[in-house]
């Protein structure tokens, strides 16, 4: 069984004299540490773009979001730029005397 595991897993480096119990509980054991031992290099993984997509949303709702007035969906679209930052789609109000009209169909 120790031959099986080095020819597959080199990196386990398994103790020759080491009894293995039929049950395979040694392998287990030997296979977790192998699997702590690898993802210990590993750098953490990158935050998947949804997760960042919701971080900038939260953040613009947290800076410039006000009721009656700018609004940000809870899908709003997210555009990531090139430069440090991203574009996040908000609804803003616009009254009508505001635009400049007074004409409510115009």
């Amino acid at each position: 069984m120790i031959a099986f595991l080095e020819e597959r897993f080199p990196w386990l480096a398994l103790n020759q004299n080491q009894d293995l119990d039929v049950s395979g509980a040694d392998v287990i054991e030997a296979l977790e540490r192998a699997y702590k031992s690898l993802f210990a290099y590993l750098p953490p993984p990158a935050p998947d773009e949804n997760e960042t997509e919701a971080r900038y949303r939260t953040r613009a709702k947290e800076i410039y979001e006000r009721d009656g007035g700018i609004e940000i969906d809870a899908d709003a679209v997210v555009s990531i730029g090139d430069d440090p930052g991203a574009y996040v789609a908000a609804w803003v109000w616009v009254a009508v005397k505001e635009r400049g009209c007074t004409d409510v169909d115009a």
